[in-house]
């Protein structure tokens, strides 16, 4: 009973379409394949930011009511600060792929499969290369607006000098409330009874500058699920139309 319990969840959790296989040496051809190289870093992104997505859509169940503990608020909410800093991070390593790769990306042999892509996903995939390689950001387009607040918000995970401003901007320097008058800890026997809440106030006050966390968060949502949509369909057109669909039986 148990193990189709799991079946069931599983198939809930992972409706994916059949996989169709490839030749990989055709996707990337060797070391020097710059042109595959690049289109696997896309892919990978992609990943990344379709985990993140997942694990703030199995988290939602889990948001605190009215009579819940202020523990499990925390725990909640140090949850969400985490996906939005691993969202602000791929984002920005993203835009650093971008940076580096400016002059392959302008190549025909790159450019041709975005000028496949519908012009709504070109249009986003422009905003995208011009937020990562401009300074300025583009007012009138909330996708190029979302990706220059992520851009120009605080990308870190150990950096102890951004981790102590954000820590004392949230206790020492913003007016007092009941969230920041305390640094709090749960310490118990094991990871599920541990949590430092003062430090997801550091990452906290330290990624978000915007108006409020709640706008970030929205923010954030929009404009990772925009951004897949264009790496999604592009590195499908780099691999359907480089390698050769073969059976894998």
């Amino acid at each position: 009973m148990a193990r189709n319990n799991v079946e069931r969840r599983q198939g809930e959790a992972f409706d994916l379409e059949a996989a169709d296989w490839f030749e990989p040496l055709e996707i990337l051809k060797s070391k020097d394949d710059q042109v595959g190289a690049f289109y696997l870093a896309l892919a990978v992104a992609y990943n990344d930011i379709k985990g993140i997505v997942w694990f703030r859509k199995h988290l939602s169940p889990y948001e605190p009511g009215p009579h819940t503990t202020e523990e499990s608020d925390g725990e909640f909410n140090g949850f969400g600060t985490q996906l939005n800093k691993y969202a602000v991070a791929v984002v920005h390593e993203l835009i650093v792929l971008l940076q580096k790769k400016k002059r392959l990306v302008q190549t025909e042999e790159v450019q041709k499969y975005f000028k496949r892509l519908p012009p709504k996903q070109q249009r986003r995939w422009n905003t995208l290369f011009a937020v990562a390689t401009t300074k300025g950001g583009l007012k009138n387009d909330k996708f190029g607006m979302g990706l220059s607040s992520i851009r120009n918000s605080m990308s870190f995970h150990y950096d102890t000098d951004k981790l102590a401003a954000g820590y004392l901007g949230h206790f020492d320097t913003a007016s007092k409330t009941k969230s920041n008058r305390y640094a709090a800890v749960s310490l118990g026997e094991s990871m599920e009874r541990v949590r430092f809440y003062f430090a997801d106030a550091a990452v906290e006050h330290g990624i978000e500058q915007l108006k409020s966390r709640t706008d970030f968060t929205r923010m954030m949502r929009r404009t990772i699920s925009d951004l897949n949509e264009v790496l999604s369909a592009v590195v499908a057109s780099y691999v359907y139309d480089n390698a050769q669909r073969v059976n894998s039986e």
